[in-house]
This record gives C-alpha cells, structure tokens and sequence, in this order.
C-alpha cells in the first residue's frame, strides 16, 4: 500500500510501504533520513548505510568527509595528513582507506586517529595497503587499524 507524506520542501512524496509507519525525512538543510527523524548526514539510513566513494592524489591535508564518503581512495604523491570531518555522534561510523604507495612519503595522522598500542601503521612503498577506522564519539576518537597490508 503507497503511503503519501506531507513535506514542506518536496510537497508530496509516494512511498511504497510494506510496514505500518515509515520515518522518511528531508530537511532544508538537504539532508535526506530514513528510519530517522533527525538525519546527520546528507543521506542517513538507520540500519544500514552504503555511502560514496572519494578518490584523488593524497599530498597536504586530505580531510575525510564523513557527510560525503566511507570509502577513501588515495595514492600518496606527498607528504600527508589524513584527518577526518562530520563523523555523526551517537551512531558507529566505519570508513576504509584504500591507500596506494603510502610508505612512498611521509603520512601523518590527526591526533584523534588511534592506532593499536599507540603506533601507526608501517605503509607498503610500492603498492597498496587497506586501512579500516570506527568512530562512536563523533569523531573524537577514530580508532585505526591496518587490515590489509601490501594488498595484491
């Protein structure tokens, strides 16, 4: 049975719905939540959440928008800082940085990056290592850890 809900940015809006009540919400600040009423993110899925992929040349500062992205695909071309951005609070944010040639320059880390017994990662010179981070604080502490090393 189709459902049509009332919003004040879209007028109405047909939704297909298989149980009794669905929380479907866009803000005005473009913000898109389903299973949420208070969506955090511009697209915010309660339950689940597949998120885009960001790709580039990493030398400087390369900010990992959580807003924007869960996968992170870079190839280290200069000295680096990885930090992050939006991470939401109160929910588990995961994120994946599939980094090429890392150990090929100098990376550094945010200091809200953790890593396993205080030390980062050693990084492949040539190839490509697979980086996973979770934070649940909103990103005052984004826990790291090296899952793939030397990927092939």
């Amino acid at each position: 049975m189709a459902q049509l809900l009332d919003t004040q940015i879209f007028g109405k809006l047909e939704v297909g719905v298989s149980t009794s009540s669905i929380n479907l919400v866009a803000t005005s600040a473009g913000k898109l939540g389903i299973g949420t009423t208070n969506p955090v993110a511009t697209y915010d899925v309660v339950g689940g959440e597949v998120v885009g992929v960001t790709t580039g040349n990493a030398t400087g500062s390369i900010v990992m928008n959580a807003a924007n992205s869960n996968f992170f695909k870079y190839t280290a071309t200069g000295t680096t800082t990885f930090s992050f951005s939006n991470i939401p609070n109160g929910r588990a944010y995961f994120a994946t940085l599939e980094l090429t040639n890392g150990g090929s320059q100098t990376i550094n880390w945010d200091s809200a990056i953790k890593w396993p017994a205080g030390v980062s990662p050693t990084l492949v010179s040539s190839g490509t290592d697979i980086l996973t981070f979770v934070s649940t604080d909103g990103g005052t502490n984004v826990n790291g850890v090296l899952s793939i090393p030397d990927a092939r």
